[in-house]
């Protein structure tokens, strides 16, 4: 355990106490050296503070203090032969309590799925009942568990969805008129000097509270401005459909990815969409890439390749991938077109079926020779019979071949 106090790994309202589960990364659980290296006894205790942390408040942490420690970790009197081994990793975060970064990570990651639930589920009713909502503390919770999962677990796939790469997590103005830059300790320090006021100049993420659905204009980066920023309250729905946002009414529209083919712009088509994928999270986006030429000659739209870049990024993959999701798309559609009937389906006229009734009165008749008239039950049946709709011929034939068979 680190003895350095530092600050809490989640935030102060981090609360999972509704998640259940937790997710457990076999490997790399197997593979360190807290299971290699102790005991049986050791292994229990550490994977029970484990387990106790994920439904304390903040989550993926436990109090300090070894009375608690030794109950939570169901120890008992065994807590100070174990305590060393199973505190390995965890750290103080200065609030008398203790985390675990990699429980952090996973708890971070729920937080964030949970705080882009409630998001979502607010500014949708807010759709549906034309009512105004106040998402500001949702807003700045979620920027908060960003941040810090951006501290532990820089290419945490959380940070790659949607959500997540459209707010701003960057409080670089704030920084900058406090922050002074301090001299360059080395050569290659001293040929990167400059480059965070160029960074600051030209901001890499749009401004705290403020989501951005298209690329800045400017050279040197691709959020130069808050031109293409919306509000999140302005966004009808803050999950999987975020990329359909073109589509609101004009009173709720809100600017969406620049089209391909904008004369209002000296970039090429390869380069709007390149700047469009890079602002999603795309690094190594290419104008003079092959495919992506022949795509953009094809017909294929801006929103095409934003919605394969996403998809991309949730993957972990990177541009070669994406463009691939749009050739692959295009293909099948193609194809499925080749397949499709023209026209209206051709009506298929379906034989009748015999009644119950009909079917049961044959029966009879077939296995029960000479009692026509006779049963009352039958004469109900063959009542049943005389109102039903007439048998298809072939069910007639049918039956006519099975009572010829039992009376021979």
């Amino acid at each position: 355990m680190s003895d350095t106090p530092m600050k809490p790994l989640a935030p102060a309202d981090c609360d999972l106490r509704d998640f259940a589960f937790l997710q457990l990364d076999v490997r790399r659980l197997l593979t360190s050296e807290t299971w290699i290296l102790g005991t049986g006894d050791e292994r229990a205790a550490a994977m029970t503070l484990w387990l106790e942390s994920w439904h304390q408040v903040p989550a993926a942490s436990v109090p300090n203090n070894d009375r608690m420690l030794a109950h939570l970790s169901q120890a008992g009197a065994n807590w100070p032969q174990v305590k060393q081994h199973a505190l390995r990793g965890w750290v103080d975060g200065g609030d008398g309590r203790l985390y675990h970064p990699v429980v952090a990570e996973k708890a971070l990651a729920a937080w964030i799925e949970k705080l882009h639930t409630s998001i979502s589920g607010l500014l949708g009713n807010a759709r549906r009942w034309g009512i105004k909502v106040d998402t500001r503390e949702q807003q700045a919770k979620l920027v908060e568990a960003i941040e810090r999962l951006r501290e532990i677990a820089p290419q945490h796939p959380a940070l790659k969805k949607k959500l997540a790469v459209q707010i701003a997590t960057r409080h670089l103005a704030d920084r900058g008129a406090t922050e002074q830059p301090s001299p360059p300790d080395s050569g290659s320090d001293r040929k990167r000097e400059g480059e965070g006021d160029r960074e600051r100049d030209n901001p890499p993420y749009p401004p705290a509270g403020v989501v951005g659905v298209a690329p800045g204009g400017a050279e040197g980066g691709v959020f130069s401005s808050l031109e293409g920023y919306v509000d999140l309250d302005d966004l009808v729905e803050a999950d999987e459909s975020c990329a359909d946002l073109a589509a609101q009414d004009a009173a709720d529209a809100v600017p969406a990815v620049a089209a391909v083919n904008d004369s209002s712009t000296d970039d090429t088509p390869e380069e709007v969409v390149c700047s469009a994928m890079t602002a999603v999270g795309i690094p190594d986006a290419r104008p003079g890439d092959a495919r992506l030429r022949a795509l953009l000659r094809a017909g294929a739209d801006l929103d095409e390749f934003v919605n394969a870049a996403y998809r991309a990024l949730e993957q972990g993959k990177g541009f070669p991938y994406a463009v691939g999701i749009v050739a692959g798309e295009r293909r099948r559609a193609a194809e499925l077109a080749g397949q499709l009937h023209a026209g209206a389906l051709p009506t298929q006229a379906k034989a009748a079926r015999p009644t119950f009734a009909q079917a049961q009165s044959d029966l009879v008749r077939s296995t029960v020779p000479g009692r026509a008239g006779k049963d009352p039950a039958l004469k109900r049946i063959e009542a049943d019979a005389a109102r039903a709709a007439p048998m298809p011929p072939h069910i007639r034939a049918q039956i006519d071949a099975m009572r010829g068979r039992v009376a021979a």
